[in-house]
């Protein structure tokens, strides 16, 4: 599929199950071998002890597993699950959201898809040293009561998680395993193998399996729907997260609302922000907003807290926030400022 496409098409076509490297900034020590699924607007894998919260913005470092193709970009954690507790392994699944700030990044993400898409099929050398969950719809696992054996044909159909959408899958069985019960029907551990994706019938809304894994992957992030409403879980640390980064993104989405900020010795500054600029702030310094704005961003460590909706205030500002950011980037440069920018 060629890159012109929307963004949001090439992402319902090319949602893929691949081995890749990733970093959580501020969080892994270093690149870190994973199994997932990925697209052009987030990736899901399993690991554990990152110490992440839901909402939480991060920056995170996606490599291909040959290290050819990669990106740097923002994204939130819009969910955490329990893993089953089968064998060694991480037990939770993280997915983030990307939240790329300009189109330089989003182009960045396209390539980094299209080119896992594109060597798929190839020998690329493994992740070293690394003990994954498979998070793919190639693959099925159940339990059952089912005497099924190797090499039958399964075709089974499961509710999303929120019981809304129907997901299909079809395989041949693998493995089968006795489990052991204390009283009642025999159990079985059963391994299948999914088969090519295709059309499933008058009763299946969509054309394939590959689209399946798209399926829960919207019905995940519409279960964070009503946290999304509020805006208040938008949130990060910043010596994880550039706060510049933070406030380009909500320029590009001209979105409205309060940024609630606590620096360093507890101190708290209110940024206020009208369709992505910012317009008041409310702090203990007896400065105007502009040179408000530029003490908080030179803050190394802190946390921020978004919370969307309306905003009535006066704007004191008269600045876009990309015209902002970029004077105090520049005055910053030229006094050797330390100040943090990072788009």
């Amino acid at each position: 599929m060629a890159f012109e496409e929307p963004v949001s098409e090439l992402r319902r076509a090319h949602r893929v199950p691949a081995d890749f490297w990733v970093m959580v900034q501020g969080v892994d020590a270093a690149l870190v071998a994973r199994r997932g699924n990925i697209s052009t607007t987030g990736i899901i894998f399993a690991a554990d002890d990152l110490s992440l919260e839901l909402g939480s913005l991060e920056y995170l470092h996606v490599t291909t597993s040959d290290r050819k193709v990669g990106v740097v970009v923002m994204a939130q954690v819009v969910r955490i699950v329990d893993l089953p507790e089968a064998g060694p392994g991480p037990k939770k699944a993280i997915a983030f959201e990307f939240m790329p700030v300009n189109m330089d990044r989003r182009h960045e993400l396209v390539t980094l898809v299209q080119y896992i898409i594109d060597t798929k099929d190839r020998e690329l050398p493994a992740p070293q040293a690394a003990q994954v969950f498979a998070l793919e719809v190639s693959h099925l696992t159940v339990e059952t009561s089912w005497p099924v054996e190797v090499g039958d044909k399964m075709q089974l159909a499961f509710q999303s998680s929120r019981g809304g959408t129907r997901i299909p899958f079809e395989g041949v069985v693998q493995a089968v395993n006795s489990l052991q019960t204390k009283g009642g029907p025999p159990r079985y551990k059963v391994e299948t193998g999914g088969l090519v994706a295709g059309r499933r019938g008058a009763l299946a809304s969509h054309a394939s399996i590959t689209e399946s894994i798209d399926i829960a992957m919207a019905d995940i992030i519409a279960a964070t729907a009503d946290l999304l409403s509020d805006r208040p879980h938008l949130k990060g640390n910043l010596d994880r997260i550039s706060l510049a980064s933070v406030l380009s993104w909500f320029d590009m989405g001209r979105m409205s609302g309060r940024v609630r900020l606590t620096g360093p010795d507890e101190v708290r500054v209110t940024l206020y922000l009208q369709d992505g600029s910012l317009v008041d702030v409310e702090g203990p310094f007896d400065i105007e907003a502009r040179e408000t704005l530029r003490t908080v961003l030179s803050w190394k460590e802190g946390r921020f807290e978004f919370h969307e909706g309306p905003v009535d205030r006066e704007d004191k500002v008269q600045t876009s926030m990309a015209g902002l950011l970029l004077d105090l980037a520049r005055e910053a440069d030229e006094s050797s400022g330390d100040l943090c920018f990072v788009a």
